[in-house]
């Protein structure tokens, strides 16, 4: 493994989700050793699961690596395991053991990696594994979410994120073990 031609696939939900894992990319190339990681976003809906199901099975037959990774979305789901059982359903060639569940949205991993008070977010009340509406209130001054999240990826310490939120701490976990394997 971490060979150039080792290939990781992230589905991943939203631009957001998007945006987050291609700020830290540098960082996921550390971790696993692998130069080959591909993010891509599968929340638009259309062919939505063709698309996820055939990345999961060409990764099968490549023997590269994939994760999906949803949010928790509590208010739908009473626990992680009802989340992964539901992305299962839907993504039915997917592993249990590579679905990535974020507790409770991925603001809650921006929010945990954050270094510095921002003048323009208000994070006194936020806990570490926040929803995004939380997330989204905590934006003062008609700031855009956009330009917020830019500005904490610039302040962001994937150790403390590592530190503060254990969904993530799992997640680079996982990533690691790709490296030991």
């Amino acid at each position: 493994m971490g060979d150039e031609m080792d290939f990781l696939y992230l589905l991943v939900e939203g631009e957001y989700d998007l945006k987050f894992f291609n700020s830290i990319y540098s960082d996921l190339v550390n971790l696993t050793g692998i130069y080959n990681i591909h993010i891509i976003r599968y929340q638009s809906k259309l062919k939505k699961k063709k698309l996820v199901n055939g990345i999961i099975n060409s990764s099968k037959r490549n023997n590269s690596h994939y994760f999906l990774i949803g949010d928790l979305d509590s208010h739908s789901f009473p626990c992680i395991t009802h989340r992964k059982e539901d992305l299962k359903n839907y993504y039915v060639d997917a592993d249990l053991n590579k679905i990535i569940i974020v507790k409770e949205e991925i603001e809650s991993w921006y929010f945990s990696g954050l270094t510095t008070k921002l003048s323009f977010f208000n994070s006194e009340n936020l806990s570490y594994d926040c929803s995004k509406e939380e997330f989204e209130s905590s934006i003062v001054d008609n700031n855009s979410k956009m330009d917020c999240i830019t500005e904490i990826m610039e302040n962001f310490d994937i150790n403390l994120a590592i530190k503060n939120n254990e969904s993530f701490k799992y997640f680079i976990n996982k990533l690691k073990s790709l490296k030991t394997n």
